[in-house]
């Protein structure tokens, strides 16, 4: 007996320095999982959940992180509020995130957001894009003035888009390029500050 209680006192020793060294890794990994799991949240960036409705118009319903927004609607009983712009920080990471809300077929009714770079002009973007159906009206030889752009979209189907807002600060127009739209009034400024 007087011979295993050496041995049994090693044991325990051996089993206490491993668990507490254990304990101490184990609390480590931890503190360093929560370290990553900070810095990767805050690499993440911002994202404005946009929905595209039957007027032709852009709206939101969440109204915080830089949206600003004009007069309230009504789609489908819920209350939305039209989007007119959104503000960024230069270099900021933005996802623009788009739902179209509609009954009608795709072919009638669709949606996508594109940002233009800074000084383009809207106008003819949408005017040569018009006739680009078969590329989703995005035409195809304007590609070189598009920042970031989400696929067309129909009714109850979603896309969007990830992208670092332009380092030169300015104003930068985005649109949806389905005919008639942007006359429509589907369009805002992001203003990169």
């Amino acid at each position: 007996m007087k011979k295993l209680f050496p041995l049994f006192l090693f044991s325990l020793a051996l089993i206490v320095s491993a668990c507490s060294g254990s304990s101490d890794q184990q609390q480590q990994s931890a503190e360093g999982n929560m370290g990553e799991t900070e810095t990767s949240m805050e690499a993440e960036g911002r994202t404005i959940d946009v929905y595209g409705i039957d007027r032709m118009k852009y709206v939101v319903q969440d109204t915080t992180g830089g949206v600003m927004v004009g007069e309230s609607v009504e789609v489908n009983g819920e209350t939305y509020y039209l989007l007119e712009g959104i503000s960024a920080e230069a270099g900021e990471e933005l996802t623009f995130s788009l739902t179209t809300i509609s009954a009608l077929p795709a072919s009638a009714m669709a949606h996508n957001i594109v940002l233009l770079e800074g000084g383009a002009n809207a106008q003819e973007f949408v005017n040569a894009s018009m006739s680009a159906k078969d590329n989703n009206y995005i035409a195809p030889g304007m590609t070189d003035i598009i920042l970031a752009q989400t696929d067309m979209v129909g009714g109850d189907e979603s896309t969007s888009v990830t992208f670092n807002a332009p380092e030169e600060t300015g104003d930068y127009e985005y649109l949806c390029s389905f005919p008639g739209h942007f006359a429509a009034g589907m369009k805002g400024i992001l203003s990169v500050q």
